[in-house]
């Protein structure tokens, strides 16, 4: 999948040791396509930072910027919380991707146009030059950030913890 989900990185360019932030529903269907996306993102040479389904607008803003957040993927039921957390944090628009989900999900609404999709950027991979394995040296795997992940946020806002 990362080499089918290069259609992102050559719309933002490289994503070397940025962060790509994951808000989806908690549902076992949408946390078995978030695999595939997390492991693309490390093919990129990405970090994700997956975020709590339960998190308000300002919670998630926190995460979005206190990440540095390269780009937003998340799905519909939860796209009006991504989009004002966008706003708050005034991260652009046009790097919020959605995971298709069920229409069970989605109470039947369509995904909005000015949204691409993970399958779009799969679609649009397809057609691009093969990437380039990234050069990893011995030792690289335990040196860099995998996940930057948020604690509960219990006593205030979340903090991050960084796993490699």
């Amino acid at each position: 999948m990362g080499q089918d989900i290069s259609g992102l990185q050559c719309e933002h360019g490289t994503f070397q040791k940025q962060n790509v932030e994951t808000f989806m529903a908690n549902r076992p269907f949408i946390q078995i396509d978030t695999l595939p996306l997390s492991w693309a993102t490390h093919q990129l040479g990405g970090i994700v930072s997956p975020a709590n389904a339960a998190y308000s607008a300002p919670e998630l803003k926190h995460q979005l910027v206190d990440s540095q957040a390269k780009a937003l993927f998340t799905c519909a039921p939860l796209l009006s919380t991504a989009l004002e957390a966008a706003s708050l944090a005034g991260f652009p628009k046009d790097r919020i991707y959605l995971l298709e989900v069920p229409a069970e999900l989605t109470g039947g609404a369509s995904i909005p146009a000015q949204y691409k999709t993970v399958s779009q950027l799969i679609e649009a991979g397809r057609s691009l030059p093969k990437l380039e394995r990234l050069n990893w040296g011995p030792g690289d795997g335990a040196r860099r950030t995998a996940f930057l992940c948020y604690s509960s946020g219990t006593s205030g806002l979340p903090v991050c913890v960084y796993h490699n």
